[in-house]
């Protein structure tokens, strides 16, 4: 019963951070695409996923 409980959890973890990982490189891809002749919104778009996938590591 513990373990069925901790592996639920574990997945739910897994899946949130699979979405806001996808969201983050959705933004990333959106942000090259549609900025690539402005390079501070570039750099501006490379922190936000890096501060995404800081926050994915915990």
């Amino acid at each position: 019963m513990v373990i069925m409980f901790m592996i639920s959890i574990m997945d739910m973890f897994v899946g949130m951070h699979f979405a806001v990982v996808l969201v983050g490189m959705l933004v990333f891809i959106m942000g090259v695409t549609t900025h690539s002749n402005s390079p501070p919104d570039q750099i501006f778009y490379c922190k936000f996923y890096y501060i995404l996938f800081f926050l994915c590591q915990f």
